[in-house]
């Protein structure tokens, strides 16, 4: 018999090395590097075997259509690429030995049986090590692969883990991508991932039989996305967590118990099925995380004894409850909840709730269908119902922009008086209100909500509606529409003209049809601008009635708006002229304001026109550039200028003023003054020692002599100047 057996020479390969199904099998003794610009090609049909302690080092290129690698205690394939290093192994199998690439390299496994072959990937820096894995079997291994840093970015489609007696795969701070496999019997724990980013969807666990969970998550965050996930937890947790601040799963189904278990982690699940046998719990949480509630939505369990197992530390109280919403929880034990807080809303709890507690919590179930309730130690069940109120007109179309003001009275000391403002912009609002407590001691429940229904144009209303686990929970409001007040200007009560100085009265009074005892008075509001102006009316009053005062010239219009408590609005306007002041009123078509005779009326004979051009603004005969009073037409003097005239115009009796009676201010009364013009003239028939000379030496009586002196003089000196020119010319005369 002739046996043919070929050779693969060892070393570094320097061309294309081709290795044909003719000449197969092929042995390589020793180590072989497949150098970077180089291509190693196994066709099919082929056989590779490597003996025991070489190992094939890939710096270039290594391809395989169909053919087998294996050996004995051989040191597998090393891939440290450098951006150049590529496998390709296609439809083959590898056996026997660790396939570890670390480095810039880009490696596809597609339809290979990977046989006591683990798959090592490293990769920290920057760089990207693109690793692919497709319809492929990896099996018989401790660790059938595993992968550390982020520069590994993994892809994992349609492939199976089976018998790796440790873990099907550990991934540590890589991203990966997962879809449509399968983790089958024969692993001890599924994947393992901790800090991973990335996805896994569409993944099989139903027949994973280890020990350890199908999926074990440790620091994880919600850069993993977890979805379509299908698991049998036969003696462990499907999806187990630990410290993990997110997780985020959904859509996805799990039987056995516990199917989902987090340990001081925060998930994200929704849409989660599982059931069971009556026996064991469906979600078993333990721990809380500070900065990320869990939150359960729309998911089932059925056939558990307890559905939702939540158990805490008396520090988790801090962290914030957990949220259930829209769940179907039909277990002998919908909830058992211990040192935990918990919202559950729209739930159907198909079993006993059961709340124990060291501190004061609370477990709040919403909407929820309930039947038997169990409180022990200092917890506390709130039961609580969203009401739906809605605020519509007399024809029952919904009122955008409507208000609504609710309050229950304090029937629960720890839960206290509930006061809120609904969002009722769109005509209706949903309010959540807690009418019934459970604790250790038993029920309280409160008896009505009290409300305020209000929306723009409407008449606001205020009633009731009772509380309860059978009362509706649809309430409807009908406002009635609010009649505009109305509104009568008294003062002024036409258009008005003034003059600067005048005093201004207003005054207005106002109805409101819709008046109810105890509503807010009507609002008042006076507004005036210029007619030629543009600028915003300025308010100058917010009373029925008062008096403005110091008006500048101009044409002003005067609003006066009236307001009810629910908006309505009613006004009413006026014209205002302000003139220049006019003391006197002699500003009339008589006076001229031009020509010869501007500001004089010559059919009254009287200076005239406003007061800043009449010359004598009170019309007394002086001006008033002489006037100590020129507005009073009663009073011109006062010798002491103490603003009291020294007299009144006989006659004359409308002047405020009071007359004087110390005109020089002497503190000698007039009756009994010798000159009650003159201070230096005290006493009746005399004068003060000092007067005479006083009166002598006065300016009033020394200056005119002063002048005449020098009058005097000068006449004198001119007199005797003329003289002796005289005597000059009649000495001429007799001399020739």
């Amino acid at each position: 018999m002739d046996i043919m057996m070929s050779t693969v020479t060892p070393g570094s390969t320097t061309g294309w090395i081709r290795l044909e199904s003719p000449f197969s099998p092929y042995h390589l003794l020793d180590d072989l590097t497949i150098s970077a610009g180089t291509t190693f090609s196994i066709f099919d049909r082929v056989s590779l075997k490597v003996a025991s302690g070489a190992m094939l080092t890939v710096e270039g290129t290594l391809e395989s259509y169909g053919a087998t690698i294996s050996g004995t205690d051989w040191d597998g394939i090393h891939v440290f690429g450098s951006g150049e290093a590529t496998i390709r192994l296609i439809a083959g199998q590898l056996r026997g030995a660790v396939l570890n690439a670390s480095g810039t390299s880009d490696v596809l496994l597609d339809s290979m049986i990977l046989d006591a072959a683990p798959i090592q990937l490293t990769q920290s820096d920057s760089e990207q090590l693109v690793f692919t894995i497709v319809d492929s079997l990896l099996q018989q291994s401790p660790a059938c692969l595993r992968s550390d840093g982020a520069g590994v970015n993994l892809t994992i489609s349609g492939s199976t883990f089976s018998g790796c007696t440790q873990y099907a795969m550990m991934a540590t701070s890589s991203q990966i991508s997962i879809s449509e496999s399968s983790i089958v019997s024969g692993n001890k724990l599924g994947f393992w991932l901790r800090q991973v980013e990335g996805q896994i969807s569409g993944l099989n666990a139903t027949t994973h039989d280890g020990q350890s969970p199908a999926l074990m998550l440790e620091l994880q965050g919600a850069d993993l996305q977890l979805s379509d996930i299908t698991g049998n937890a036969q003696n462990a947790a499907v999806l187990y967590a630990e410290n993990s601040p997110h997780i985020v799963l959904s859509d996805s189904f799990f039987s056995g118990a516990p199917a989902i278990q987090l340990i001081d982690s925060a998930a994200t699940l929704d849409n989660i099925s599982m059931q069971n046998d009556g026996t064991g719990s469906a979600i078993v949480v333990s721990g809380t995380r500070a900065a990320q509630a869990t939150k359960i939505t729309n998911s089932n369990a059925q056939g558990y004894a307890i559905a939702l197992d939540l158990q805490g530390e008396l520090g988790d109280l801090e962290n914030g409850p957990i949220i259930s919403a829209s769940n179907q929880w039909n277990a002998t034990v919908a909830i058992d909840i211990s040192e935990l807080e918990l919202i559950s809303t729209n739930d159907h709890l198909g079993g006993i709730v059961r709340a124990d507690g060291q501190k004061t919590l609370q477990i709040r179930l919403i909407d929820a269908d309930v039947g038997q309730i169990e409180v022990t130690g200092d917890a506390r069940v709130l039961l609580g119902r969203t009401w739906r109120v809605q605020i519509a007109n007399s024809d029952g179309a919904a009122l955008v922009g409507a208000t609504l003001d609710v309050n229950i009275p304090q029937f629960d000391t720890e839960v206290g008086a509930q006061t809120l403002q609904a969002d009722a912009s769109s005509g209706t609002a949903e309010v959540q209100l807690i009418h019934r407590t459970t604790s250790a001691s038993g029920a309280t429940s409160g008896s009505a909500a009290i409300y305020t229904a209000a929306a723009p144009g409407f008449i606001s209303s205020s009633s009731s509606f009772p509380l309860g686990d059978t009362m509706p929970t649809t309430i409807s409001v009908i406002l009635s529409t609010n009649q505009p007040p109305s509104i009568v200007m008294l003062e002024p009560i036409a258009e008005a003209v003034i003059n600067e100085g005048d005093d201004l009265n207003l005054s207005a009074t106002a109805h409101d049809p819709d008046a109810r005892p105890g509503d807010v008075p009507l609002a008042f509001e006076w507004t005036m601008r210029l007619s030629d102006s543009i600028t915003t009316a300025a308010v100058v009053a917010s009373v029925g009635q008062t008096v403005l005062m110091d008006l500048q010239r101009g044409e002003w219009q005067l609003r006066v708006t009236v307001t009810d408590m629910w908006g309505g609005t009613a006004s009413v306007s006026r014209i205002i002229i302000v003139d220049a002041s006019d003391n006197d009123g002699d500003y009339n078509s008589t006076c001229p304001v031009d020509g010869l005779s501007k500001w004089f009326d010559v059919t009254s004979n009287n200076y005239c026109g406003p007061d800043i051009y009449d010359l004598d603004d009170d019309n007394d005969g002086v001006l008033d550039e002489r006037d100590a009073f020129p507005l009073d037409e009663c009073a011109t003097t006062d010798t002491d200028d103490d603003g009291k005239p020294d007299d009144l115009i006989p006659g004359c009796e409308v002047s405020p003023l009071e007359v004087d009676d110390d005109d020089d201010n002497d503190g000698v009364l007039d009756t009994e003054d010798a000159d009650p013009k003159d201070p230096r003239v005290t006493s009746v028939g005399g004068v003060d020692s000092d007067s005479l000379i006083v009166r002598l030496l006065s300016p009033e009586v020394l200056i005119p002599l002063l002048i005449i002196v020098v009058v005097l003089l000068f006449v004198f000196l001119r007199a005797g100047g003329k003289r002796e020119d005289q005597q000059i010319k009649d000495s001429s005369w007799i001399e020739t």
